[in-house]
């Protein structure tokens, strides 16, 4: 893949915003409720920092600061449940924050990766979107992942989000 971003996914985190900021300090975090990679169709949702404070803990701080140099074509790799799961980027755009229809599952298996921009602010999401191409690939050992013990499902009306998360001021 492109980038060479190699960080552990957080499975099943819930949207809450206190959770997912302690969830982030250990990797990305794949939204509660949305697809798995496993699964025939779905949007597998994933966000991760651009930047955040210098003294909060975590050495995921900026793990996908560079994600905008995605482009169309580009391949990005998911390790789940012992297999590897390859997708191709299709598309590129900017959302606000309260544009919460990018976590929809879109009628095929894609996996939608998200972050704040401009860099160092949380004015807008960048979404980069990529569908499924293959999966089983075998490559070198997946990261070993880290999840909730809670299985996915479909967050209640009370949980879903109706603003994407303001992580921080510097995300």
């Amino acid at each position: 893949p492109k980038l060479n971003i190699k960080v552990p996914i957080i499975w099943n985190s819930p949207p809450d915003e206190e959770i997912m900021l302690k969830n982030l300090q250990k990797g990305v975090v794949h939204y509660n409720g949305t697809g798995m990679p496993d699964e025939p169709d779905g949007n597998v949702f994933i966000s991760g920092h651009s930047s955040y404070y210098w003294w909060d803990k975590g050495k995921y701080k900026t793990v996908f600061a560079n994600l905008n140099k995605l482009n169309e074509g580009n391949e990005i790799a998911l390790a789940y449940e012992e297999k590897v799961y390859i997708y191709r980027v299709y598309e590129k755009f900017e959302v606000k924050p309260e544009q919460v229809e990018v976590l929809e599952s879109v009628g095929k298996p894609i996996v939608t990766l998200m972050t704040c921009v401009p860099v160092g602010t949380n004015l807008r999401r960048l979404i980069v979107r990529a569908e499924k191409i293959s999966e089983n690939v075998e490559k070198e050992k997946p990261q070993q992942k880290e999840s909730s013990s809670k299985p996915a499902q479909t967050p209640s009306p009370s949980l879903t989000p109706t603003k994407l998360p303001e992580l921080n001021p510097l995300d």
